[in-house]
């Protein structure tokens, strides 16, 4: 179906079909597209610098080193494991807290790509919707329609065309009908005529002429019947082909 013909259609009183509609459109109404994705403070706000986590760390470890008395003493060797522990532990510790920060960075950056892409779905997706909506919510006797086997018109035309073609063929079938009750009417006519006749002359001629006149009636029969059947054809096939070009359309 191509677009309508009009922005608005005629007749704008309140009734039952027009409240439906309206009921149907504020079904249908949605809100403006989603707004751009904005990123919050939290994901600039800069991660602690690696030095300060390794000096937070190698300060959980109180200071082992002992001033010097001397300045020939030697260092307790006990203090140098220490200190050796705490700065590994605190290199260990900064190793973790990057690694961490990386994985953080990369499933932000994921999630953030999957909002990015369902936002953009749905976008799409109630653009779509709009389009249905605008195309459900207009009257479809004013929706034109058209195709190769017959002229671009309204719906409401093309069935008011059809419903002309059936008309016709009702009334043909009527008059068919009231010949075929005629010649009906005749030939009982023509047997009590028969019956009554006592003569073996005229009731020969008689039953000739009836013989003649069932022979006609018989033909007249067929060829009412053939017409009958012609007409019921056409009438389906017009029927078909317009309900199947409006589908196809």
């Amino acid at each position: 179906m191509s677009q309508p013909l009009d922005d608005s259609p005629e007749g704008s009183s309140s009734t039952a079909a027009e409240k439906t509609i309206s009921s149907l459109r504020a079904r249908l109404r949605s809100e403006d597209p989603f707004p751009p994705l904005r990123a919050s403070k939290s994901s600039f706000e800069p991660y602690p610098d690696h030095n300060d986590i390794y000096k937070q760390l190698r300060a959980i470890f109180p200071t082992t080193s002992c001033p010097r008395q001397k300045p020939l003493h030697t260092p307790d060797r006990g203090n140098i494991i220490m200190d050796s522990v705490a700065d590994a532990f605190a290199r260990h510790g900064e190793e973790t807290y990057k690694s961490a920060v990386s994985d953080l960075k990369g499933i932000h950056e994921a999630i953030a790509g999957r909002i990015n892409a369902f936002h953009t779905e749905s976008t799409r997706t109630m653009s779509n919707a709009t389009a249905l909506y605008g195309n459900i919510t207009y009257p479809l006797s004013m929706t034109v329609c058209h195709s190769n086997n017959f002229p671009k018109a309204t719906i409401e035309k093309h069935l008011s065309i059809l419903k002309g073609r059936i008309t016709t063929a009702e009334t043909e079938l009527m008059a068919l009908n009231a010949q075929w009750a005629a010649c009906v009417e005749e030939e009982t006519k023509m047997m009590t005529v028969t019956e009554r006749c006592n003569d073996a002359d005229p009731c020969k001629e008689m039953a000739a002429l009836t013989e003649e006149i069932d022979a006609i009636v018989s033909n007249k029969t067929a060829e009412l019947e053939q017409m009958d059947k012609k007409y019921c054809e056409l009438l389906q096939k017009e029927s078909l082909k317009a309900v199947r070009a409006m589908m196809a359309d």
